[in-house]
Order: C-alpha cells, then sequence, then structure tokens
C-alpha cells in the first residue's frame, strides 16, 4: 500500500515521464512531419523537372513535325514553279495538263489545301479549286508582293489571312515564277487551312490548361490550342510573353521558361523554339495546376498522414510495442512496394540510377544490373564501368551528353548499344536529368535505361515481313510478265536482290547425273565467282547436305542461320564468309509432286530469316515453281504449233502438187479419149466395109450352091456374125 509520503515522488516521476513523452511525441511528430516536408519538396522539385522534359520532348516533336510538314509543301511548291516555268519555256502552257499536274501534286500533301498559280497581274489562272467563272486577284496582297520582289530559290510564307476563295483562315506559301529572261511571270502558291494546325495539336495529350501556340517570326499567332475566348479575333493578332520576348533578346533560339499568357493571363511553363529553316515559332505551355496536380494530392495525402500520425502518437504514445509494430507493418509495406517497383522494373526492362554528383557514387537498381549481364549489386558501379560496356561507336555521343547534363545544360535522351560479357549485344534507351539545388549547382543525375532490344527486333522483323511482302508482288507480276522461263528466273533473282535487299539470289536445277549436281540456271547480286567456284549435290552425301542439296532432295525449305556455326556449311563456309553471306535460306521448287531444283537467297546478317518471311518466301517459291511449269507449258505449246504448222504447209503442198498431177492426167485421158475416138470411128469404117462386103458375098454365094454345101454357107454366115460382134465389143471398150 502506498504511503502519503510516496505521492508526491511518485507524481514528480508521473510528471517526468509526462514531460519526457510530451518532448519524445514532440520531437518524433516533428522529425516526420519535417520528412514529409522535404519530401513533398523532393518530389515537388522532380514534378517540375518532369514537366520540363515532358514540355521540351513535346516542343521538340512539333517543331520536326511542323517542319516536316513545310519542308514537303515547300517541295510540292518547288516543283510545281518548276513545271510551269518548263511550260513557258516550252511555249505555251496547257491548262488541262497544267490543272491535272496541281492536283496530283497538291494530293500527295494531306495538309495541303489548294494549289494554284497566280499570272504576273495576281490573277488567279490555274488551280481546280477556283470557283467557276470567278476573277480573284492577288495583287494587293504582301505575299504576292514579296514573292514578286525574291528570286525563284525564295519560299515566301504569309501571315495568317482570309482566303478569297474559301472564305477561311488560311496560310500561303509561294514562290516566284520566272518567265523567260528571268522576267516575273506569276507566283506558285500552296494553301494550308489554319484549322489543320489546331487539329494537329488537339491529337496531343494535354491538360485542361496546357496550351500550344504556333506563330510567325513577328509573333503574329497562327494558330492555338486550346482557343482562348474570341480565338477567331487571336488569329493574325500580335501576342508574346514579356518572359519570352526578354530571352530571345539575348538570342535564344531555344529555351524553357515560365512565362505569363498574353490572351489568358495564366502563367505556364513555356517551351519556346524557333524552326529551323522557316520564320515560324512553336510554343508549348504547359500550367502549373495541371502538372502539379498529382503533387498536390500526394501534399494532401502526406499532410493527412502527418497529421493522422501526429494524433496516433500523442493517443497512443503509452503504447511502444504498437508504435514499433506500426513502424514494423510501415517497413513490410515498403519493402513491399521496393519488391514491386523491382517486379515492374524487370517485367518492363526498365532499370533506374542515380549518380552523385558531389561524392562521384552510382547506385543501380537491380534491374539495371540485370539489363548489362550482372549480378544485381555484384560489382560498384563507376563511369568506367558502364562506358566498357558501350559499343565503341556510340562512346563518344553518350559521354559528350552526360558532360552536358553533368553540366547543367538539360537532360538527355540518347540510344545506344551494349555489349555483355557473353557479347551479346543489345539496345538501350537511357534518359537523365540533373537535380539542382536553390543556387543552380548540379547535384545529382537521375535517370532511367530501357532495354528495347525486343522492340528493336521487331521492328526489324516487321520491316523483313513488309520487305518479303513487296517483293512477293514484284515476283508476281513478274510471273505474270515473263516472256519465257530464263527471263522469269533472272527477274526474279534480280527483284529478290534490288527489292528484297539481299545480297545474293540464285536458282540452281537438279540434274538426273551420276552425281546427283545441281546446275545453276540464274543468278543476280554479289556473286563474285561464288557459284563457278562450289560443287553443289542433291545426293545424301557431304556435298548435298547444304541447304540447297537438303531442300531439293527432301522437299523442305532449309534455313541456315549463320553460316559461320552450322557443320553443314562447311563445304562452302570459306567462299561464303568471303563474300559477306551470314545466312542464308533454300526453298524447293516442287511441281506437281516433282522437285525441279531450288530457290537459294543470302544475307548479310546472322539469324536472318523469320518465320513470316519464311512463310512468305515459301509462298514466293511456290509461284516460281508454277511459273516455271507455265513456262514450260507454253513453250512445249508453241513447239507442237510450230510443228503443226509444217505438217499443215506440207500437206497443203502435196494437195496441190496431187491436185496439178490430177489435173494434168484429167488432161492427158482426155486427150487420149480423143484420139480413141477418132481411132474408133476410123477403124469401124475401115473394117465394117469389108464385112458388109463379106456378107452380100455369103448371101449370093447362098443361092448359086448346090444344096450340099449349104453347110458351109451357114459356117460362113455364122463366122460373119462372130466378126461382127467382137467388132462391136471391141468399139465399144
Amino acid at each position: 500500500m502506498q504511503t502519503p509520503a510516496g505521492r508526491p515522488g511518485a507524481a514528480r516521476g508521473s510528471a517526468r515521464f509526462v514531460r519526457k513523452l510530451a518532448l519524445a511525441v514532440f520531437a518524433i511528430n516533428a522529425a516526420f512531419i519535417a520528412v514529409v516536408g522535404a519530401m513533398l519538396h523532393e518530389s515537388r522539385g522532380h514534378a517540375v523537372d518532369k514537366a520540363v522534359v515532358n514540355v521540351e520532348n513535346l516542343a521538340r516533336v512539333l517543331d520536326e513535325h511542323v517542319e516536316g510538314t513545310l519542308g514537303d509543301i515547300d517541295i510540292v511548291v518547288r516543283i510545281a514553279a518548276d513545271e510551269v516555268e518548263r511550260q513557258i519555256a516550252g511555249g505555251g502552257i496547257d491548262t488541262r495538263r497544267l490543272n491535272s499536274f496541281l492536283e496530283r501534286k497538291r494530293q500527295q500533301i494531306r495538309e495541303l489545301d489548294g494549289l494554284r498559280v497566280a499570272d504576273a497581274s495576281g490573277d488567279i489562272v490555274f488551280g481546280n479549286d477556283i470557283p467557276a467563272g470567278a476573277k480573284i486577284v492577288l495583287a494587293d496582297r504582301d505575299y504576292f508582293q514579296r514573292a514578286r520582289a525574291a528570286d525563284g530559290d525564295t519560299l515566301v510564307i504569309s501571315r495568317p489571312l482570309l482566303s478569297r476563295v474559301t472564305g477561311r483562315w488560311v496560310l500561303i506559301f509561294a514562290r516566284r515564277i520566272n518567265g523567260p529572261g528571268g522576267a516575273f511571270a506569276g507566283i506558285v502558291y500552296g494553301v494550308v487551312d489554319i484549322d489543320k494546325f489546331s487539329r494537329m495539336f488537339a491529337t496531343l495529350e494535354m491538360g485542361p490548361h496546357d496550351v500550344v501556340h504556333l506563330s510567325a517570326e513577328d509573333f503574329t499567332t497562327i494558330a492555338r490550342y486550346p482557343n482562348p475566348p474570341g480565338a477567331a479575333r487571336a488569329i493574325g493578332n500580335m501576342g508574346i510573353a514579356p518572359e519570352i520576348l526578354e530571352q530571345m533578346r539575348q538570342g535564344r533560339r531555344a529555351f524553357t521558361v515560365a512565362a505569363t499568357s498574353p490572351f489568358d493571363g495564366r502563367i505556364r511553363t513555356v517551351a519556346f523554339r524557333t524552326l529551323q529553316r522557316y520564320p515560324l515559332q512553336i510554343m508549348v505551355g504547359v500550367a502549373p495546376e495541371d502538372y502539379l496536380a498529382p503533387w498536390r494530392i500526394e501534399a494532401a495525402r502526406m499532410s493527412g498522414l502527418a497529421a493522422v500520425f501526429a494524433l496516433t502518437t500523442t493517443l497512443f504514445a503509452w503504447g511502444a510495442y504498437r508504435s514499433w509494430r506500426q513502424h514494423a507493418t510501415g517497413m513490410e509495406r515498403l519493402a513491399a512496394s521496393a519488391a514491386r517497383l523491382n517486379e515492374a522494373q524487370r517485367i518492363a526492362r526498365l532499370g533506374n540510377w542515380e549518380w552523385n554528383l558531389e561524392t562521384d557514387e552510382q547506385t543501380w537498381s537491380d534491374e539495371s544490373f540485370r539489363i548489362f549481364g550482372l549480378q544485381p549489386q555484384s560489382v560498384a558501379v563507376t563511369c568506367e564501368l558502364f562506358m566498357s560496356f558501350v559499343v565503341p561507336e556510340a562512346r563518344e555521343r553518350l559521354r559528350a551528353e552526360i558532360n552536358k547534363a553533368h553540366a547543367g545544360d538539360g537532360p538527355y535522351s540518347c540510344e545506344f548499344g551494349i555489349v555483355r560479357g557473353d557479347g551479346e549485344v543489345r539496345h538501350v534507351f537511357g534518359r537523365a536529368m540533373v537535380v539542382k539545388d536553390a543556387k543552380g549547382k548540379p547535384l545529382r543525375l537521375v535517370g532511367t535505361n530501357m532495354d528495347i532490344t525486343e522492340r528493336k527486333r521487331a521492328d526489324a522483323a516487321r520491316e523483313q515481313v513488309s520487305r518479303a511482302l513487296r517483293l512477293l508482288t514484284d515476283c508476281n507480276t513478274a510471273l505474270l510478265r515473263a516472256a519465257n522461263e530464263q527471263r522469269l528466273l533472272n527477274d526474279v533473282c534480280r527483284l529478290i536482290v534490288e527489292t528484297g535487299g539481299y545480297l545474293m539470289a540464285w536458282v540452281g536445277y537438279a540434274q538426273d547425273d551420276a552425281d546427283k549436281s545441281v546446275r545453276p540456271v540464274a543468278q543476280s547480286g554479289r556473286d563474285e565467282g561464288y557459284l563457278h567456284g562450289i560443287r553443289v549435290s542433291w545426293a545424301d552425301t557431304a556435298l548435298g547436305r547444304g541447304p540447297t542439296g537438303q531442300a531439293i532432295r527432301t522437299g523442305i525449305t532449309q534455313i541456315n542461320q549463320n553460316c559461320l556455326t552450322n557443320p553443314a556449311m562447311a563445304p562452302w563456309r570459306e567462299a561464303a564468309v568471303k563474300r559477306g553471306y551470314r545466312s542464308s535460306i533454300a526453298l524447293p521448287l516442287i511441281s506437281k509432286g516433282r522437285t525441279l531444283g531450288a530457290l537459294s537467297l543470302y544475307a548479310a546478317a546472322a539469324d536472318a530469316f523469320g518465320l513470316d518471311e519464311v512463310l512468305l518466301f515459301e509462298e514466293l517459291a511456290n509461284n516460281l515453281a508454277y511459273g516455271i511449269e507455265t513456262q514450260r507449258v507454253h513453250a512445249m505449246k508453241a513447239a507442237a504449233d510450230k510443228e503443226l504448222d509444217g505438217h499443215r504447209h506440207r500437206l497443203e503442198e502435196l494437195i496441190a502438187q496431187r491436185t496439178a498431177e490430177l489435173v494434168a492426167a484429167k488432161a492427158e485421158a482426155e486427150r487420149a479419149n480423143d484420139a480413141k475416138s477418132r481411132f474408133l470411128a476410123a477403124a469401124s469404117h475401115d473394117l465394117r466395109q469389108p464385112l458388109s462386103a463379106l456378107s452380100l458375098y455369103v448371101g449370093a454365094l447362098e443361092g448359086r450352091l448346090a444344096p450340099a454345101d449349104g453347110q458351109l454357107v451357114a459356117n460362113m454366115r455364122d463366122c460373119v456374125a462372130n466378126l461382127s460382134e467382137m467388132l462391136s465389143d471391141l468399139l465399144d471398150l
């Protein structure tokens, strides 16, 4: 039982405990709030730096896109001007032909709304989009007068103006037309609807208060997105923030600065770029309320967390165990979050790193080590170690980018190749940005490295398949147009090299000789005596176990992905490597169940033949085999037709000859018949006259002879009758 004397000591001890507990709680809360404040300050800096990097990248992309588009328009306008000058020099302009030419060129550039020609007096005379019967004069336009005063190699870009043809806001790109002797003959000009720039800007992923602005060199507004109130009045008017104007006075063409918009008075971080070849300017502005919105949410969450933490520590300070448990739980969550981050980096093949510029210490995430083929956290990271992995041709460029960022000149992004310890080549895309202190002194570089090898391989595979598709189309066209079998084989080999981009292609036919040799019948590309210096067979021997021989013998496509390591290439390896062949494919040419030979292709890179590409090549080989069979059928038909024509001509000659003989024989028979008729007429007279006399003589004797001689007379009469009958039969022949 406690004594009264002990109560004051206990109270003092309790008070001391309470004071100590309060001081401990206060210290813990103060420390926590300070940590939260520091984290929020640092994360805000990261958000601002990220916004700067993003807005600069977006401005750079827009700069390149707009300049590329204007370059295409400039080329079309230049070509149109050259065509007009050529027709003028040729004696006069063919209106229909020129209008057709202008329309074709206009359709080549989807951003181009019109392509027209005005004569020296400013009248629009050519162009398919001119209203019928309209007379539109441009002589008072500023761009017409500037083009008239310029030389033929100057592209004149107008200020935004209302088109007299369409009534819409447009931008004009004009070039002078020179007549004979260099005299001014008018202008060719392209028309771009300003709404197209706004629609292009509208496709960008931007915050609700972000803005993209395109202006002329005198700050005349050409296009702005999103449009402020009264946007139609803003087009063609001048407006520039004083902060941007100050930077330009210092001679800077590309910079990033915080500026106040003259249109809506809003402060934005603006990336400003002046186009290199054209008097136009791109400005991309991001508003702090947009790019700091996630940070503000995080700040509110962290502030709430600090308040909850303070309340919790005040109410539950006595629960040291629970506090410890909460701390342990937080550490577990942090570890789980770190594990999830590492897993996400592993899946995305994205590693992060940080370089302390004051201590020269570098830290890499586990995935960064794996990208470079190292065990996580297995070695101390230095700049020299990093550079030892980079391929030699990229080291100077990458070192210059790092030094530039180290000096505080801004972030960098760079694509480079690395060679791992096992010799595997990988492709990496690196980004980094510098973190500075309040005085602008660079403190550290933070960045990421992404393994883009699979993407690069996929891009290469897509390009290979696209090239194979073009090759298949061209070869099918050659198949349809081929005049004979040899021409077909030559054209297909040539297209494989020219369109497909392969080093060499050849076609070999299987021979039925004792060696079962393969005879080359067509070839194109880098041969350098390769086919003349090698022997290929389709027998099951060493010379027949290469890709070509096996394709013919088995009727199955044979792929050789590496000439250096494929044992089957041993008989031909030295000759192939000498000519730069690193991989090849042999495709059997099968027609009606019989293998005619093989089509062989050679590439400059190893592993050059993917599955999709092989399928297209097999289709090409089947089409070629069909074409060969078709050409042979045509050749056989042509030979048969030729032989049939020969037989027909011979038969016609024989018929003509026999007909002539029959005509001659008929004429001879008619002559003989006529002679016979004359002979018989004469013979009948000469022979019948004695018989008539003999008959009369026998009749006279019959009356004078004795009856005993009657038989003699009868015999004589029978003889005369028989002779007369024989003579009649003879004359009837």
